[in-house]
């Protein structure tokens, strides 16, 4: 996997806020494609969804229709949204089988067809995740939705920034050169002045940084970049 991973997050401060676009994101894949071959920007939240009498609550994303290839997530059931989808903000989605399982207490159930509210919203299932189980640090990775992007950030989580960046590489060597390319762009994009990277808004560290620190964490996603908000 030649992934390197850019979550930008709030980080719950008076004086911080998360400032990464979608600008950003397109900039960055237009600029730099020697070192960069796709991005999948994502915007996340907590939502309630309801089908039928049951109702639960569960993570949001939004996410553009490279995200698949990006970060190696595949759909079981059905289909995934298409471009013409997010740029319509349509409000389609694809569920994780823990989601299934909470609306329908069956594991085994399949909403592929079927309309489940999404914070009182109706939203058409278009098809099912492949399950992933537990990730590295425990998280159940089949907790989730995924919707267009566009769709998440103006009809549901009332966003103007992304949260998170994944960003493919042409190949593992360029992850160093991504990294460094991605860190300048953003300093000069935000106006962030110097000491680097005291100053920063964001934290850029590789997945096999993380793995040294995590022995739990399994070899798929050994070229993961992450920069989380500070």
């Amino acid at each position: 996997v030649q992934t390197c991973a850019l979550p930008i997050s709030t980080s719950g401060t008076a004086t911080s806020q998360n400032r990464m676009t979608l600008a950003d994101a397109n900039l960055i894949a237009s600029k730099f494609t020697d070192s960069i071959d796709a991005i999948a920007p994502q915007a996340r939240g907590n939502v309630q969804i309801q089908l039928g009498n049951s109702d639960a609550s569960t993570s949001a994303m939004g996410v553009t229709v490279d995200y698949p290839y990006v970060t190696n997530v595949a759909v079981d059931k059905g289909a995934f949204f298409t471009a013409a989808d997010d740029a319509a903000s349509h409000k389609v989605c694809v569920v994780g089988a823990t989601v299934a399982t909470k609306l329908t207490n069956d594991p085994t159930s399949d909403l592929t067809g079927k309309t489940i509210s999404i914070n009182h919203q109706g939203f058409y299932v278009l098809g099912m995740l492949t399950p992933k189980g537990a990730g590295a640090f425990g998280q159940d990775q089949d907790d989730v939705i995924l919707m267009p992007i566009n769709t998440a950030m103006r009809r549901v989580l009332n966003k103007t920034s992304i949260d998170f960046l994944s960003v493919r590489c042409t190949t593992p060597d360029m992850m160093p050169l991504a990294q460094q390319e991605i860190a300048q762009f953003l300093r000069n994009r935000h106006h962030i002045p110097p000491p680097y990277p005291d100053n920063d808004d964001f934290q850029i560290t590789s997945q096999t940084e993380i793995m040294a620190r995590q022995a739990t964490v399994t070899d798929t996603m050994t070229q993961l970049l992450t920069a989380v908000a500070i």
